[in-house]
């Protein structure tokens, strides 16, 4: 389902609002006008690492967001019609339609 897709764009405006300080490798912030074009590749590196890694916990609860809304979609659909509904008390299964959350 293409809703399930988390989309993070690739391409970013820049220029406009350079940051004020970058992170050195020593964990200090140097303002970026005082970085040496070795201090900026090396900030360049940490700052990939950390998105590297914010991306993975992104995915994460991306994914247990992902469930939380399914579940909410699940139970959403059988209160909105309990009554004709009566096979999934009764241990039966109804057959899959699609179930549009106003928000979650």
């Amino acid at each position: 389902m293409s809703d399930n897709a988390l989309i993070i764009p690739s391409t970013l405006r820049v220029g406009g609002d350079m940051p004020q300080f970058l992170p050195l490798a020593d964990g200090s912030l140097k303002p970026v006008t005082e970085c040496s074009r070795e201090e900026v590749a090396d900030a360049v590196a940490e700052l990939r690492s950390l998105a590297r890694d914010s991306r993975a916990r992104l995915q994460q609860v991306y994914e247990e967001h992902l469930r939380d809304i399914q579940t909410l979609a699940q139970a959403s659909a059988y209160l909105a019609h309990f009554d004709a509904w009566s096979t999934v008390r009764e241990g039966g299964q109804i057959r899959d339609f699609l179930w549009h959350l106003d928000s979650p």
